[in-house]
C-alpha cells in the first residue's frame, strides 16, 4: 500500500511536472508541478488523497519544457522515494502455512479471527486441522480489510491448522488467529509421578482423574510397583473429571499408566497422610502438662511388629519395653499396660520399622520432685485460736524428711523418716513438747508448713493432712495446707 511520495529535486526555473504510476501501467494520479531556481525536497505527497494506492510496484513520470537555451543550469533529479506498507498479494485458491497458533501441543479449537479483504465478494473457506477438513464456511465476505470471527462449533481438536479457499474468487488474507484452549495429547503414555501435595506417606483411598477417551488403566506407585486396576470412561467433547474409587494402599508417590490412548488432564489423589514404615522414634510430648505424670499406660496407634522401648526425661530414662504387634491393612488402636512410673515427658523407641500414628498416653498427676516445699501462712480458715491436734505425711522419700510448723512467730520441728523410695502415709503427733506433753497439740492463730530433705521427695496433697480444732469449741476439722496435685481421674485406668 502506497502512501506518499517525496521528491529531492532542482526546477532550475522549469515548471517539472510530476505524475505517479502503478503495476507497469502509463495511467497515473497525483500530478503536481514543481518549479523554482533551488534545489528543494518536497513535502510528502498524500496519494489518492490519504487512502492510498494498493499496487504491486511504483513509478514517477515527470515532464518539463525547456525554455531557458543560453545554457543555464540543468533540470536535476537527485531521488525520489515513495512510503509503503507491505500488504498480501490477491490470491485464488492458496491456503496459509500449517501454523500451530502459538502451542505445539493438541488445541480444542473454538473458533478463529479472520483478517481478510474479499472486495465485497463472497467467497467459501475450510478449516482444516491435521490434514483434515474439520468445518466450512460459506459466504465470507470482508469489504475491506476487516477482522471478523468466526465460530468452530462444534469445538474441534487439532494441533496443526490452516484456512484453504475453496471457489474461484480472489481475496487478500491477512492474518488469522485462533481461539483455543490447551488440551492433553491423546497417547497410551503414563503420566508422572506426583506425591498428592505431600511427600510423606499416605493411605490412597480414591483419586479424581479429569480425562477425554476410555482405557484400562493401571495405577503405580513408589518407582514402579503395580496397584490396582482402573477402567477410564470419559465421553463427551471436553476434559470429564470423573471420581474412581479402590481398594486403599500405602504409597509416596503415584501415577497413571493407560494401555490404550486417552487424553488425561488434572489428576487429584485422594488420601489420608500416614505414618512412615520406619524404626523412628516419636516425638517427646509432655501431654499438655508440664509437671510430673504418673504414667499408667498406652493406648497406641499403628501398623506393624515390633518391639518398642518406653523412653523418659530426654531419653534419660528408660521406661517398659512394649510388644507391638498390629496386622492388618492399615492403622488399628490397641491399648498397653505395664507397671506405673512417673515421668514429665515420654516418647517411643521402636527396635523395627513400624508404622505410629496417634499415642494417648494413661497417666494421673504426680507431685514434683523437690528439696523444700513451703506454704503460706494459713489460719485453716478458722477464726481466732486454734490448736493443732495430729495429722499424716503422704510422700515418696529417699531421706529423712524435717517438718517444721511455725506458728505465731514460733517453730516446731518433726522428723519423718524416709519412706525408701515407696509410697507410704506417716502419722504424726504435733505437741509443744514431743517428751513431755504429747498429745495437747499447738495452740495458735497462723501456721506456716515447712518440709525439707537431703534428697528430692514428692509430697501428696489428696492424702496429706492435719487436724485443726477451733478454741472455742466445736469439732476437729481436717486440712489439706500442703504438697502437689496427683489422683485427679480417681485411680488406675486405661
Amino acid at each position: 500500500m502506497y502512501g506518499e511520495i517525496v521528491y529531492d529535486l532542482a526546477p532550475a526555473l522549469e515548471t517539472i511536472a510530476t505524475t505517479v504510476l502503478f503495476d507497469n501501467s502509463g495511467t497515473g494520479i497525483d500530478t503536481r508541478n514543481y518549479t523554482g531556481s533551488v534545489r528543494v525536497v518536497t513535502a510528502p505527497t498524500d496519494l489518492a488523497s490519504g487512502v492510498g494506492k494498493f499496487a504491486r510496484n511504483v513509478a514517477s513520470l515527470l515532464n518539463w519544457t525547456v525554455l531557458d537555451l543560453t545554457g543555464g543550469p540543468p533540470v536535476t533529479l537527485y531521488a525520489w522515494e515513495p512510503s509503503f506498507l507491505e500488504r498480501p498479494e490477491d490470491t485464488f485458491l492458496r491456503g496459509d502455512d500449517w501454523g500451530d497458533a502459538g502451542y505445539k501441543g493438541s488445541k480444542y479449537i473454538r473458533g478463529f479471527l479472520l483478517e481478510a479483504d474479499t472486495e465485497g465478494t463472497n467467497r467459501s473457506i475450510t478449516l482444516q486441522g491435521d490434514q483434515t477438513t474439520l468445518q466450512t464456511y460459506t459466504n465470507v465476505n470482508h469489504n475491506g480489510q476487516v477482522v471478523k470471527v468466526y465460530p468452530v462449533n462444534p469445538p474441534e481438536i487439532a494441533t496443526l491448522v490452516r484456512i484453504l479457499p475453496t471457489d474461484a474468487g480472489s481475496w487478500r488474507t491477512f492474518r488469522v488467529s485462533y481461539v483455543y484452549e490447551e488440551i492433553p495429547e491423546l497417547v497410551a503414555s503414563p503420566t508422572p509421578f506426583l506425591d498428592g501435595g505431600s511427600p510423606g506417606a499416605k493411605l490412597v483411598r480414591g483419586v479424581l482423574i479429569e480425562g477425554l477417551g476410555s482405557a484400562e488403566t493401571l495405577i503405580e506407585y513408589d518407582g514402579g510397583l503395580p496397584g490396582p486396576t482402573l477402567s477410564l470412561v470419559h465421553t463427551g467433547s471436553w476434559l470429564v473429571p470423573n471420581p474412581y474409587s479402590f481398594i486403599p494402599f500405602i504409597a509416596h508417590q503415584m501415577r497413571l499408566s493407560p494401555a490404550t490412548a486417552i487424553r488425561l488432564g488434572k489428576i487429584a489423589w485422594i488420601y489420608d497422610p500416614y505414618p512412615e514404615l520406619a524404626a523412628i522414634r516419636t516425638a517427646f510430648t509432655d501431654e499438655g502438662n508440664q509437671g510430673a505424670k504418673f504414667i499408667q499406660g498406652i493406648v497406641a496407634e499403628a501398623m506393624g511388629t515390633s518391639s518398642v522401648v518406653i523412653e523418659a526425661d530426654g531419653g534419660n530414662v528408660v521406661g517398659p519395653t512394649l510388644a507391638m504387634n498390629h496386622t492388618g491393612p492399615a492403622l488399628s488402636q490397641i491399648p498397653y499396660v505395664f507397671e506405673p512410673f512417673i515421668a514429665y515427658e515420654l516418647r517411643l523407641a521402636p527396635a523395627s520399622p513400624i508404622r505410629l500414628g496417634r499415642l494417648n498416653w494413661i497417666w494421673e498427676p504426680a507431685p514434683d520432685l523437690a528439696t523444700l516445699w513451703v506454704t503460706q501462712g494459713t489460719s485453716h480458715d478458722i477464726a481466732g485460736y486454734q490448736f493443732l491436734k495430729d495429722g499424716y505425711i503422704a510422700h515418696i522419700s529417699s531421706a529423712n524428711l524435717t517438718l517444721s510448723i511455725t506458728v505465731d512467730g514460733t517453730t516446731f520441728v518433726y522428723t519423718i523418716l524416709s519412706s525408701g523410695g515407696v509410697y507410704r502415709k506417716d502419722y504424726i503427733v504435733f505437741a509443744l513438747d514431743a517428751l513431755t506433753t504429747i498429745g495437747k497439740g499447738i495452740k495458735g492463730k497462723l501456721f506456716t508448713y515447712s518440709l525439707s530433705s537431703a534428697q528430692p521427695f514428692r509430697l501428696f496433697i489428696r492424702d496429706s493432712e492435719v487436724r485443726v480444732h477451733a478454741w472455742n469449741g466445736g469439732g476437729y476439722q481436717i486440712k489439706q495446707p500442703f504438697g502437689n496435685a496427683h489422683r485427679s481421674n480417681g485411680g488406675a485406668r486405661i
